[in-house]
């Protein structure tokens, strides 16, 4: 078994084998006395896992019974893909060599890690269960996350399904729950934002908005034209994310940083069943994640009428739970909102370059394309009123 694979990974049989004898309570209970004799591994990452291969493992046993696991490998190959696919015909290749890709797939990676072993269930939101986190170190063993598998149970969600206000409502909940964690357990500057600290990422952006201008000139030309300067000046996205907050008074929380509909699983009745993919937390704006929800995963009507009430629900859940814990906010609901209305302004930003990345594989005609293209136009129509929130949006520009 050490010298067969799980599917092109470096990972043997028996590692894995060995990792769930060791951490894994199900397995030690139901397969102690089985032999494994097969072990089958399909990559579902489907372009869709940007930072890593994820295999779905299959143990098949001497007495015809099996158990899945997936197994999460850190990598950037998909990344490469879609600038590949954003690119006219495929004949023009964008350099990603404006990033140090290995040094950031090393610490999104051991981020990820660190938030399972040391935070987890702890923070209150909803997880798969995760039985090794193994980072990545210098001159030791490749590093993997190895969980288990929500395949029959629960699907990620897609970027063309907008979201219900009942499971919007439900999100916001959870993430109150995650704020009154890092309210009670302070990072103290343990998990910093580290997205722009790898190379110089403004280069990724205007491809992307090329060729979201490609899609509908009419729609975006002129707003993308007006907004660029601010879309790709790093000072500013930064500030907006992890300086804003600080300027209103508020105090930093944990933040998953990536928080979408592909990043959640859902079961079948459409419930908030995990949030996965924790490759981006950090220490940052209370609103950030809830904004992402809003802006990226909600058709325009329904983020335009519930916006200020998720807000309020999400205010009011974290005030609850912190009263409980005999502890009071420092600040109030319009405060808040002064950092959500920023947030929004950043989210929106990121949703005109997401449809182009995240619909690079699909035909130009393919109707989910028009849907998430009418959820960017909205954005962009709104996003003038947001702008105008950020006093100092024109200080950190080039």
């Amino acid at each position: 078994m050490d010298q067969k694979y799980v599917g092109d990974s470096p990972f043997t049989w028996k590692f894995l084998i060995d990792a769930l004898e060791a951490h894994d309570d199900e397995y030690r209970k139901v397969y102690a006395t089985s032999t494994p004799v097969e072990i089958k591994a399909v990559d579902i990452s489907a372009g869709e896992g940007f930072l890593s291969k994820i295999y779905h493992t299959r143990i098949s046993f001497d007495d015809s019974t099996s158990y899945e696991v997936v197994l999460k490998v850190p990598g950037i190959e998909s990344v490469h893909q879609v600038f590949d696919n954003i690119a006219n015909d495929g004949t023009e290749k964008h350099d990603t060599s404006t990033i140090n890709t290995d040094s950031f797939v090393v610490d999104v990676h051991n981020r990820e890690c660190d938030f399972y072993n040391l935070i987890g269930q702890k923070c209150g939101a909803p997880l798969l269960k995760t039985y090794l986190s193994q980072r990545i170190t210098k001159g030791g063993p490749p590093g993997c996350i190895l969980m288990e598998s929500a395949i029959g149970k629960a699907r990620a969600g897609t970027f063309s399904e907008g979201l219900t206000k009942e499971v919007i409502f439900d999100i916001a909940k959870a993430l109150a729950h995650m704020a009154a964690y890092s309210l009670m357990n302070p990072l103290e500057g343990k998990y910093p934002f580290e997205l722009y600290d790898h190379g110089n990422v403004a280069p990724m952006v205007p491809p992307m908005l090329k060729k979201l201008r490609e899609f509908n000139e009419e729609w975006f030309g002129v707003g993308v034209e007006r907004l660029q300067k601010y879309l790709v000046s790093e000072p500013f996205l930064k500030y907006v994310v992890v300086g804003h907050y600080k300027d209103v008074g508020l105090p930093g929380v944990l933040v998953h940083g990536d928080l979408w509909s592909n990043n959640i699983l859902f079961d079948d009745a459409k419930n908030v069943n995990a949030f996965i993919d924790w490759q981006l937390i950090h220490e940052g704006g209370m609103t950030f994640d809830l904004s992402r929800i809003l802006v990226v995963c909600t058709d325009a009507e329904l983020r335009r009428e519930c916006t200020e009430e998720a807000f309020q629900l999400y205010y009011e859940t974290l005030k609850n739970l912190m009263e409980g814990e005999g502890k009071r906010l420092e600040f109030d609901f319009k405060t808040m909102m002064q950092e959500a209305r920023v947030t929004m302004f950043s989210q929106m930003g990121d949703l005109l370059s997401m449809v182009p990345f995240c619909c690079s594989h699909m035909d130009k005609d393919d109707p989910r394309i028009q849907t998430v293209l009418v959820r960017a136009k909205a954005a962009l129509d709104d996003i003038g009123g947001y702008i105008e929130e950020i006093g100092r949006r024109d200080e950190f520009l080039q």
